[in-house]
């Protein structure tokens, strides 16, 4: 167990909330928040999973909403809770800096059907950002 899972998710949250306003030295600020991984279609499915499975106690998740605060560059998200079958999903941030291209979220909706036999196969069919963003709300 490494120093991470000893400490208890809030305590460090607010470590990286403080830290990441201490300015050090010509304006320079630690660099606590991490980009890129959510853009890989693997690694988000791992991060999200682990979270998902935090809240097991839940037997039908068409009721749950998730609410995720500073989805950066991708909104991998919420196409992933649509996957897990969430009502609704809220992605907020400070900026639109989530990518506005298709491709990476294509390429996402391809992992999830042919390595984690996942079907969103109607979601092919989308063109816009703004229509993928909606069907990840219609749960049917």
């Amino acid at each position: 167990m490494n120093w991470k899972q000893k400490i208890p998710w809030q305590a460090q949250m607010i470590v990286k909330l403080l830290s990441a306003h201490i300015p050090l030295i010509d304006g320079f600020r630690l660099q606590k928040f991490k980009r890129g991984s959510m853009s890989q279609p693997d690694k988000a499915y791992q991060i999200f999973q682990r979270h998902f499975e935090r809240v097991n106690y839940l037997s039908d998740y068409s009721d749950f909403t998730i609410l995720e605060l500073g989805p950066g560059a991708s909104l991998f998200s919420a196409i992933l809770a649509r996957a897990f079958g969430v009502k609704s999903t809220y992605l907020v941030d400070v900026e639109n800096c989530a990518t506005e291209e298709l491709q990476p979220y294509l390429d996402l909706i391809s992992f999830l059907h042919n390595q984690k036999n996942m079907n969103l196969a109607e979601i092919q069919s989308i063109n816009t950002l703004n229509e993928l963003l909606e069907f990840c709300q219609q749960i049917t």
